[in-house]
């Protein structure tokens, strides 16, 4: 017991590391060296901007009828010429690096759109989950006007990776996408007797009205990067 106290009152006594001592250090050092990473790599680039991209998927069929007496409320409005963002209710912005909206749309009506928010530049898109819409008919019953079957999609979509200079690395199915600013990706995909055909670009005319004429359910989807937008143009109001 005298030795210890000896040791502990001499000035250049300096106790041994333990091996948990040791691990608890390395630990706490990695935690610091990524969270330093984290702010350069995600909050430093989108200090006051973010990624803006569109996801659309446009179907021919995918509304059995239109949505009588039903009060749709879309989760977002946007300006491309002026970049502005307008959302119904605030949403915090801080280290936010992509933003991620996606709509559904069928015979011109938008029946289905979802806003989404990422911190960390990546994010997905359930393409394949069912949508659902109820309405009431002329007799005031609940029906299910979309025809999910209608809706010809081939895999979820995942953004993998955000750049800070706007560009984002998508994939869709076996599909590797690369967008930067300004650029966008679409394919137009039918259901055929014979199974699901992918639509060459310079045939979609033909093709399209092919598929009305002998009612094949179309799908278009169609990405769009947009690029950096300012999250001071993100104003809060009444959406049209």
């Amino acid at each position: 017991m005298r030795d210890r106290l000896a040791l502990a009152g001499n000035p250049s006594f300096v106790p041994r590391r333990t091996g948990v001592h040791l691990v608890v250090a390395g630990v706490a050092a990695a935690a610091v060296v990524m969270l330093v990473c984290l702010v350069a790599v995600y909050v430093v680039p989108f200090r006051g901007s973010f990624v803006f991209l569109t996801v659309e998927e446009s179907s021919t069929s995918a509304l059995l009828s239109w949505p009588l007496f039903w009060d749709r409320a879309p989760q977002a409005y946007f300006d491309p010429a002026d970049k502005v963002l307008e959302i119904p209710s605030k949403v915090s912005l801080a280290g936010v690096s992509l933003v991620v909206y996606y709509s559904a749309v069928s015979q011109g009506v938008e029946f289905a759109d979802d806003l989404r928010f990422s911190r960390t530049g990546r994010n997905s898109v359930a393409l394949l989950a069912p949508l659902s819409v109820e309405t009431r008919d002329w007799e005031a019953r609940e029906v299910e006007i979309v025809d999910n079957s209608a809706r010809v999609l081939r895999a979820n979509l995942k953004v993998k990776k955000t750049t800070s200079s706007g560009t984002v690395h998508l994939v869709y199915g076996e599909r590797e996408i690369i967008l930067a600013p300004g650029e966008s990706w679409a394919e137009l995909v039918l259901r055929t007797p014979l199974g699901i055909v992918e639509v060459d670009p310079q045939d979609w005319s033909t093709r399209l009205n092919e598929a009305y004429e002998n009612e094949w359910p179309a799908t278009r989807l169609a990405i769009a990067n947009f690029g950096l937008w300012p999250k001071g143009s993100v104003r809060v109001g009444v959406v049209p």
